[in-house]
């Protein structure tokens, strides 16, 4: 699932209706309430679009788009229910609609939210769980959205998996907007009198329409994730369903009917086309999401005209009305099924096993429907009494909250942090010793109490105690990258500050996961040692993609030609190259195994000078299961985080590395025989080896002191 395309909008709605204008006896305009079960169907469209791309993404791949048909639905249902209120009594009551925003969304989300953070807990261990409990008090508060953006966009959190509460976005995005227009609305009603406050709605919303659709272009070109969560972006969605709603009147108006069957069809048809020819490369909201969006509108006032065209039947049989009145539990209750189990069972799940979790979630969606969310949107007792619904909603943001917190201090009191480090008094293992180490730690069962304690501690952390601070003078797309940490330009030395001789390490962010040990060895070797790292940015030269900004990485471009050239310029005695190897070309194609040998010939080509020594580290293992929330989960069986040393998918990445190394007398070192004999172990000497999925932790990295010491000894001489 894209870490941007991979989410469901809830369908937090009220019931379908539409206003049809019909003449009193006094001549004056009456409103009636119609039913719209072409509506309840096309919920029915979304949330079964949704769950195919969750649950298969084949054939539909765009099926995301669901997210979008629920966004205009409910700008469309809401405005019109704002519009009947203010044509029935005179008046539009934010209170009061507030409160039904309330009956209708809090009592079946905070269920859903709060099950969903004590399952995690109870199944993923407490890693897993204070990351959700910390995701479910912003769900609490509405700001999912831009919870998750903040995540989306910092290097480390977007290599986390999916959060079960990830879906909540929408909701955070939904109820911002709905913090601005009911008052927006009512101002504008309240200003212009008659019927031409429809008029001025009318400007107000192509207005929002025009800046946010221009927004969401521009944005998706530039942050892709924030693109995709943010309430700019997405509020025209919205607002061409409230311009529906506005247009009602004109919309029923429209003939013949065989314009009418057209524009619903055409409608539909645009929906199923977006979720099957769109998919998770789409540049996503951008320009492509109008397809799905003008679709559901067009399909919306087709039925304002005659909800009994050829589709609008389809839509309204009894199944779509089922599923459809279901919609929003639905979506509540899949997202978090499907990947608590995916996490659980630590693969990706099977056609038939995710065919199971639907079915459940749908068993979920009926009760919760029955014995939650309905009776709560139709309690008398809460309709009537607005300050009380009110009050409730509160208390239930406010339970929710603490009890995520309660859930995160308890862990806390678990696990506290274990101040005794296995490195005390400077004692690093040397090759043979690791060897051994690691053939030992596949006997391993229970995770030792020492582990167990710092599995809450990122273990984090390269060189310190910097000295010979330089000016490095970084280019100036260096220095507005954002955010700054993600790069060292060899500001800093280390190692031995009466050192004679100069060592670089030049890389990804491996280049500072492997600083800490590599500034023991300066300066017990006479070394100074200066660190260039760029995180997510490959040694090999080749040209690459940023998934941050769906562009080409020209940061990347900028830091390796600045880096050798200053690294050139300090003229070094050794320079030790590395970087995972994974990453997309600016093409947004994977590298054969040909170019990125050729590519890191010509990195050290351009790096080579006389009196310049180079080595390269390799990539580290890396497996599906390797950190500490499998740990977490896993406390008593340590092997259900280990797989077997054969299966590993790195070794792809090591093979072109070490044929560029010989073929440009490169000293290589593999650091797979530091964490795999037969089988590749998470906890090793009792150190965890992984402070998160693709990097060693810090005290495991120094652990490796002596025997990646061992290694550069031939480049050191």
């Amino acid at each position: 699932m894209d870490t941007n395309a991979e989410t469901v909008h809830t369908d937090a709605a009220p019931r379908p209706t539409t206003t049809a204008v019909a003449n009193n006896a006094q001549g004056r305009t009456a409103v009636s309430d119609r039913f719209r079960p072409d509506i309840e169907g096309m919920r029915a469209v979304a949330v079964g679009l949704v769950l195919l791309y969750h649950g298969f993404h084949a054939p539909f791949t765009g099926g995301f788009v669901g997210v979008d048909v629920f966004f205009v639905i409910s700008g469309f249902l809401i405005t019109n229910l704002l519009l009947q209120e203010k044509a029935r009594n005179g008046r539009i009551s934010i209170s009061r609609f507030y409160a039904r925003r309330v009956r209708r969304i809090l009592p079946a989300a905070t269920l859903a939210v709060l099950a969903t953070v004590f399952a995690v807990y109870y199944w993923l261990g407490f890693i897993a769980g204070n990351q959700i409990a910390d995701d479910a008090k912003w769900t609490a508060v509405f700001t999912a959205n831009i919870h998750f953006g903040l995540l989306g966009t910092d290097y480390l959190g977007s290599q986390l998996p999916p959060s079960p509460l990830q879906h909540m976005w929408s909701l955070g995005v939904e109820e911002q907007f709905y913090l601005v227009w009911p008052g927006l609305l009512l101002g504008l009603v309240l200003l212009v009198r008659g019927e031409r406050h429809r008029n001025a709605l009318a400007v107000t919303l192509l207005g929002i329409i025009g800046a946010s659709l221009a927004w969401s272009v521009i944005q998706t070109r530039s942050n892709g994730t924030w693109a995709y969560f943010s309430p700019l972006t997405r509020a025209w969605e919205l607002a061409l369903g409230a311009l529906v709603a506005v247009l009602a009147t004109v919309a029923a108006r429209v003939r013949p009917s065989w314009l009418i069957e057209l524009l619903s069809l055409c409608g539909i048809a645009g929906i199923v086309v977006s979720a099957l020819v769109l998919n998770s490369s789409t540049h996503y909201p951008g320009s492509a999401v109008a397809l799905p969006v003008i679709s559901t509108a067009l399909l919306i006032a087709a039925g304002c005209a005659n909800q009994r065209t050829l589709v609008g039947r389809a839509l309204a049989v009894r199944p779509m009305q089922w599923i459809g009145a279901r919609s929003y539990s639905l979506y509540l209750w899949h997202w978090p099924f499907l990947i608590i189990a995916a996490e659980y069972l630590r693969h990706d799940l099977s056609a038939t096993q995710n065919t199971g979790l639907l079915l459940l979630a749908l068993a979920a969606a009926a009760i919760t429907y029955r014995l939650i969310e309905n009776p709560a949107r139709h309690a008398r007792v809460l309709a009537q009494r607005t300050r009380l619904t009110l009050a409730i909603g509160a208390i239930l943001i406010i339970v929710t909250v603490g009890i995520a917190q309660w859930q995160i201090a308890v862990a806390a009191n678990v696990s506290q942090r274990h101040e005794n480090s296995p490195l005390a008094g400077g004692s690093y293992a040397k090759t043979a010793q690791v060897v051994e180490a690691v053939k030992a730690a596949e006997q391993v069962q229970t995770l030792p109490d020492t582990v167990a304690a710092s599995l809450r501690e990122s273990d984090d952390g390269g060189a310190s105690d910097c000295f010979d601070r330089l000016d490095t003078h970084k280019p100036p797309e260096l220095e507005a990258h954002q955010p700054a940490s993600d790069i060292d330009f060899g500001e800093c030395a280390y190692g031995d500050q009466n050192g004679t001789k100069l060592m670089v390490i030049y890389g990804d962010s491996r280049a500072y996961m492997w600083s800490a040990p590599l500034a023991f060895i300066a300066a017990k070797a006479g070394f100074k040692l200066r660190v260039f790292g760029f995180s997510g940015c490959e040694v090999a030269d080749l040209e690459y993609w940023s998934n941050d900004k769906n562009a080409p990485n020209k940061d990347c471009d900028a830091f390796h030609s600045a880096a050798i050239s200053q690294i050139r310029a300090l003229h070094p005695n050794l320079v030790i190259a590395t970087s995972a190897g994974d990453k997309k070309l600016a093409d947004d194609t994977v590298a054969t195994p040909a170019q990125l040998q050729d590519a890191w010939v010509s990195a050290f080509q351009k790096l080579a000078q006389p009196g310049t020594r180079l080595a390269m580290i390799g990539p580290i293992p890396s497996w599906q299961n390797d950190d500490a929330r499998c740990l977490a989960a896993h406390l008593r069986e340590v092997q259900a985080c280990s797989v077997a040393t054969a299966e590993l998918v790195t070794t792809e990445q090591e093979a072109p590395q070490a044929a560029a190394a010989a073929a440009a007398g490169v000293v290589f070192i593999s650091s797979t025989p530091w964490v795999c004999a037969d089988r590749c172990e998470p906890v090793i000497a009792d150190i965890r080896v992984y402070r998160e999925r693709y990097h060693f932790s810090r005290t495991y990295a120094v652990y490796l002191t002596g025997a990646l010491g061992e290694a550069l000894l031939p480049a050191m001489a």
